[in-house]
């Protein structure tokens, strides 16, 4: 798959992620390289990034994820889903509710 994204065979490069996987760092610059084109595609994977971010349990991390967490909302509103962000943001805040650095950063974007 890192081939095919070193030749800029975007299309080969996901179809070889999709049947095989990848690494998460392959997945991210997958991601990065698709979302102009395919927001729909690259979104589930910005999503597990944020995810893994939170899960290192540090400020700095959870600066990152909530960073992400508004390309997200970005590439939603260029997917014509801009609705599909509250509910994703008030997952995320479910899930994570006893990490009050985390909610912090949450609330300080009133999502």
């Amino acid at each position: 798959m890192a081939v095919f994204l070193f030749e800029r065979d975007l299309e080969q490069a996901w179809t070889e992620a999709k049947a095989g996987g990848c690494s998460p760092d392959l997945w991210l610059e997958l991601a990065r390289r698709r979302q102009g084109e395919h927001p729909t595609d690259a979104i589930p994977i910005f999503e597990e990034r944020v995810e893994r971010l939170i899960g290192a349990k540090r400020n700095g991390a959870y600066h990152e994820a909530v960073d992400l967490m508004a390309h997200v909302g970005k590439l939603m509103r260029t997917a014509a889903q801009p609705e599909a962000f509250e509910p994703y943001a008030a997952g995320v805040r479910a899930r994570h509710k006893a990490k009050r650095n985390l909610v912090k950063l949450l609330d300080a974007r009133h999502w």
